[in-house]
């Protein structure tokens, strides 16, 4: 939905690049090799009253409403509208649908859109509803075409349609009632739209028979559970800025989402690369928490595309329409220490946090090549890489970005190991076990031989970064955090760290990459956050912060995030322009995936640690009070949550000093039958 260019914007393959210029009339660009697909769709939604016309701001061939309030909830944007030239006012909510571990709910390629119409007056009213989308009709086609730039190998001459349905468009409503129209926007590709190496696969809706039929049956039973999914966040006592940010970051994490038949699950980064490892790394938070299969099944992807001796994962899958190797780099990938660790950490946390083992069935190999990489990326003897360094934060400086010795991927190589110990150890593999442990503790004696007093230098080949600030250095904690691994290293340390280099890196909108930067990421700060709230450190204060700002913040070059901001979903200012630096109290949708890592925040405040092997759980809040959904035991078949409460009661102190008490209760607790729960201190 994009108001202030008019246009309402729908296409079967989302979008090639996210940045993408509104005010262009054809409402495409091409941005380095990423070509955007061309659209330039408008559509008038709207009502009809006495022959008066008024539509949301999605055309221009009718006045809009006088008077539009926007709000988001993570499935739904919902318009608020009147009009001085109307008798009536009106809710008009556009819901997607999606339900965890419910694949036939969540793959449904459509909009609900319901549009409430309420009579405030002494008269009856006869109202027309309006949904027409630039030139289509009921089950019209259009043939889609690629520009240069678009991998489709193998893709081509297929055609979307789309369905716009209502059963009675028109109502007459009694004076002081209300009325609900219910339309259908559905759109559909019949034919393969991936080349997964030569496979061509269509979209996992087609095995699902017609879509309208299972939308019109169904609508009740997908509006029931999406708000049951909506209220794991709504109805929680987070920050209303939380609840508008895990909104946001839902919205691109769905937007990016690709599911095929024959099983295959991919995550789009921006819309141009599959399964780029770095990116799910961080937005596997929201699965590990709602659907933590999705997770085994990229697991096992990755492991697919892996090419044998070659020691590194890639750094993605493919590009576009092709899931045929890896892309970005070339075809020896980039990130390859980043991207290793990043696979172990995922392989590690998925089998900790579900109990299953199965996940390493064929991949001994795998990783005693994966680790054996690693050791080799050191050839100095100090345990850090010197080789492969580039890394994730490629929008960085270079200090950040590629420098040899980095304290980042010592501690992230630090767990790693950790993590593999556990897993070498439980495969009986005992040399790989003891490479680990040798490996780790390595690390441990050159990070604390390296520490500066109150932060960790970003190099250590570099003198001249000592004096540097990295917000990054503490970022392979966060799984290692959420599992309760003991990993060795320093957390003291880490969190002076961690709190000196917020402090100096922090400007309006967030904080930058490091005190030789200026440019950072939204995720990144959300991904520090989680860290410090695990260390007994509430950053909560800083969500408003990112309020009014996509993924990309640049205090240098504001172009990208101008570009950035023509797309986002703002509540509040659906008619008006934000443009970059501007602030406002609503956090913007730009369609990148990674911020869905806020979904672990919750969890971090709750000081959440479980192991599903052990089947232990500890907490160690640090807000108070503090209600969250414990959705990785949800019963979501039946639509059964458990919940937990924590209150703190600060005794008196006038007879001495005595120790603040926690308490915590769960509702639905008969779904952690078996755990053995406890809480730990800060």
């Amino acid at each position: 939905m994009m108001p202030d260019a008019h246009r309402y914007r729908v296409f079967p393959l989302g979008t090639f690049h996210y940045f993408d210029w509104q005010k262009t009339d054809t409402v495409g660009i091409s941005i380095g090799t990423s070509p955007q697909i061309v659209s330039s769709e408008t559509a008038d939604i709207g009502l009809v009253v006495d022959g008066i016309t008024r539509i949301l701001p999605f055309s221009v061939t009718h006045p809009t409403f006088e008077h539009i309030t926007q709000e988001i909830t993570p499935l739904t944007t919902v318009f608020h509208v009147r009009d001085s030239a109307l008798p009536i006012t009106a809710k008009i909510t556009f819901r997607s649908c999606f339900y965890p571990q419910d694949f036939e709910i969540s793959a449904v390629p459509a909009y609900i859109v319901s549009i409430e119409v309420h009579n405030p007056t002494d008269n009856l009213v006869k109202v027309d509803s309006r949904f027409h989308v630039d030139g289509y009709h009921l089950g019209e086609t259009k043939k889609v075409a690629f520009p240069d730039g678009i991998d489709h190998d193998g893709i081509d001459d297929f055609e979307f349609t789309q369905t716009l349905c209502c059963d009675a468009p028109t109502a007459e409503i009694q004076p002081d009632s209300q009325h609900t129209f219910i339309w259908y926007h559905v759109l559909h590709i019949s034919q393969p739209t991936l080349n997964v190496r030569g496979e061509k696969l269509k979209f996992g809706y087609t095995t699902l028979g017609d879509t309208l039929d299972f939308l019109q049956e169904n609508t009740a039973e997908i509006i029931r559970k999406g708000d049951f999914f909506e209220q794991t966040i709504l109805r929680s006592t987070y920050p209303p800025e939380l609840k508008l940010l895990l909104s946001s970051a839902f919205k691109g994490l769905a937007s990016n989402a690709w599911w095929a038949e024959n099983g295959w699950f991919s995550v789009m980064e921006i819309g141009a690369y599959h399964s780029t490892l770095d990116v799910d790394y961080q937005l596997a938070l929201f699965f590990f928490q709602y659907w933590s299969e999705l997770v085994g099944r990229m697991l096992n992807q990755w492991a697919d595309f892996y090419i044998p001796a070659s020691g590194y994962m890639a750094h993605d899958v493919g590009q576009h329409l092709e899931a045929t190797g890896n892309r970005y780099g070339g075809p020896k990938s980039a990130m390859k220490v980043e991207e290793n660790c990043n696979y172990l950490i995922l392989l590690h946390h998925y089998w900790r946090s579900t109990g299953d083992d199965g996940i390493f069935k064929g991949k001994e190999t795998l990783i005693g090549e994966l680790v054996d990489f690693l050791i080799a990326s050191d050839t100095s003897g100090n345990g850090l890489p010197n080789q492969y360094t580039d890394n994730t934060n490629d929008w960085g400086s270079g200090l950040i970005t590629a420098s040899e010795d980095q304290s980042y991927h010592g501690v992230r190589m630090v767990v790693t190991y950790r993590a593999i110990e556990q897993i070498a150890e439980h495969l009986h593999i005992d040399d790989l076990k003891a490479r680990c442990h040798e490996q780790a503790n390595l690390i441990l004696k050159t990070l604390n031989e390296a520490w500066l007093g109150d932060h960790y230098p970003i190099s250590l080949s570099s003198s001249e970064s000592f004096a540097h600030y990295s917000m990054w250095t503490t970022h392979g904690l966060l799984y290692a955090l959420r599992n309760g691994m003991t990993t060795g290293l320093d957390l003291d340390k880490l969190r002076v760290d961690l709190i000196n280099s917020t402090q100096r890196t922090m400007h309006e909108h967030g904080s930058v990459h490091s005190t030789v930067d200026v440019r950072g990421w939204l995720t990144q700060n959300l991904w520090r956050d989680c860290i410090a709230a695990y260390l007994g450190v509430d950053m909560t204060v800083n969500l408003r912060r990112y309020l009014g700002h996509g993924e990309y913040i640049s205090y240098e070059d504001t172009t990208i995030l101008e570009v950035a901001n023509e797309l986002m979903v703002v509540p509040g200012a659906t008619a008006e322009h934000t443009y970059a630096g501007e602030t406002h109290d609503f956090p913007m949708v730009d369609g990148h995936p990674r911020p869905a890592c806020i979904f672990g925040l919750p969890y971090a405040l709750a000081g959440l640690q479980f192991d599903w092997i052990n089947k232990e759980m500890s907490f160690a809040p640090i807000v108070f009070p503090l209600t969250i959904p414990l959705t990785h035991l949800a019963d979501w078949k039946n639509e059964r949550l458990p919940t937990v409460t924590f209150t703190r009661t600060i005794p008196n102190q006038d007879g001495g000093h005595q120790a603040t008490r926690i308490t915590y209760w769960i509702e639905h607790d008969d779904l952690l039958a078996g755990w053995t729960l406890r809480l730990r201190e800060t």
